[in-house]
């Protein structure tokens, strides 16, 4: 992965392996982009929690809302920024944090 002029960074192609990766294979292709990626892995690895949102986000994964009885559907409008794994409720009325479960270097 080298980083000669126009050439991407590794966290540039690690967010690109992991916006296209299947939702169900989403670990394996984690775990894949962590044995390629020689260069820059601590900025990758910094990087995974905010792509996992993104691509929760982008799948529309629901996810259980703490102390109410109820689901959040995740989605790219209610995602506070891209990379952000803050959310709003509109049922609720309040902000989410999503764990992604996936902490960097897990």
């Amino acid at each position: 992965l080298g980083m000669a002029a126009g050439n991407p960074s590794p966290r540039t192609i690690a967010s690109r392996i992991l916006r296209d990766a299947p939702p169900a294979q989403l670990p394996e292709v984690l775990a894949a982009v962590r044995v390629l990626v020689t260069e820059d892995s601590q900025g990758v690895e910094a990087s995974i929690p905010g792509l996992l949102a993104d691509a929760h986000a982008r799948e529309y994964m629901a996810v259980e809302v703490p102390g109410a009885h109820c689901r959040c559907l995740l989605t790219p409008d209610g995602q506070r920024e891209q990379g952000s794994a803050t959310f709003y409720d509109p049922a609720t009325r309040q902000l989410l944090h999503v764990d992604t479960g996936i902490s960097p270097g897990s």
